[in-house]
């Protein structure tokens, strides 16, 4: 018994993708008539057209689990530079370059960023960045450390006395060899290249709340320059601009990761005046918030950056594609696990 929990204790072996609608249902009933066939039955033939319902649906099965598991996902997925996973509302970024992983919060359901770490067959994090202990952006942190290793954590410097902002740092020092409170400036390399921490700025400076003082960072890597917003407002936006026009160079690709899900409150020069070619939405679809507002995707469409969007996709992957002449980000976003 208890080797068959650990065989069955496996990512990919936890649950089975079930069809909904009709089809789900029709699918349940004839087995359970043919199952039912089987054990009472003493026609030969019932017997057998019982157990040829149950193989087709058996195959049925197997296939929708291929492509709706993380299994299925996992072998569709393409080259990538840059993943968004697909967490509902939340925000869960994984980038990679060479053999470094870096992952972006943890989105509020551990086992939707489980999901997606193993279907990227991720087991070491080189870099974890908390940006701030919102649920959306923290939630899923359990589901990061199952079966994980995290050499780096960077956390948000701001005093947040909410429990679970206190719970996710113990953990972060538990399960990760080094913790550190990100601030301006701080500089690193990750991969072929390097990374940049914009906010939050120093221990003196005044934060309005977490969302102001989110870990918002700057990297470069593999021809990509992307920036990552966490959930900064326009106040916050504003503050780290001319910081972040000193060190946006010219790469041959470049990804912004729309601050808070899309949210109205953003700084719409500074959407409109850097040249991105790709902005991607963390977004939950149908979620209460009205994310992403019509202001954020209406100034994205003005600045010609295309918008990619996971509650329209799933998850996004990007990459910067070398050997096109013309530089471009290369999207690819699959629906299949909806």
């Amino acid at each position: 018994m208890v080797g068959v929990a650990e065989v069955l204790s496996t990512p990919t072996l936890t649950g089975i993708e079930w069809l909904t609608g009709p089809v789900g249902l029709l699918v349940a009933l004839v087995i359970s008539v043919a199952i039912a066939t089987l054990l009472l039955s003493k026609h030969v033939k019932r017997r057998a057209f019982a157990g040829f319902g149950i193989a087709v649906c058996s195959a049925i099965l197997a296939a929708s689990t291929l492509v709706l598991s993380p299994l299925g996902v996992g072998v569709s997925i393409p080259s990538w530079s840059v993943f968004a996973c697909d967490v509902g509302q939340g925000d869960a970024f994984v980038l990679r370059s060479q053999s470094q992983i870096a992952v972006i919060d943890a989105g509020p359901d551990p086992d939707k960023v489980n999901d997606c770490l193993t279907a990227l067959g991720i087991q070491e994090i080189d870099l974890f960045v908390s940006t701030h202990f919102d649920r959306d952006h923290i939630g899923g942190l359990d589901g990061v450390l199952k079966n994980r290793t995290i050499r780096r954590a960077l956390i948000s410097s701001f005093e947040d006395s909410r429990p679970a902002a206190k719970q996710a740092t113990e953990t972060l020092r538990v399960f990760s060899s080094e913790v550190i409170e990100a601030a301006a400036g701080q500089r690193d390399s990750f991969g072929s290249g390097s990374y940049l921490v914009l906010n939050p700025q120093s221990e003196g400076s005044f934060f309005e709340d977490a969302n102001d003082a989110s870990v918002s960072m700057l990297f470069w890597f593999d021809g990509i320059q992307a920036l990552f917003l966490a959930d900064l407002g326009e106040r916050g936006q504003m503050r780290i601009t001319p910081e972040l026009l000193r060190n946006f160079h010219s790469q041959k690709c470049s990804i912004l990761k729309v601050a808070h899900h899309g949210s109205a409150d953003f700084y719409q020069e500074l959407y409109e005046e850097l040249s991105f070619d790709l902005a991607m939405v963390s977004v939950g679809k149908g979620n209460g918030y009205g994310h992403p507002t019509k202001r954020a995707l209406e100034t994205l469409e003005r600045a010609g950056v295309t918008a990619a969007r996971t509650d329209e996709h799933g998850w996004v992957a990007a990459r910067c594609d070398k050997s096109d002449s013309n530089p471009a980000v290369k999207t690819l976003t699959v629906t299949g696990q909806r």
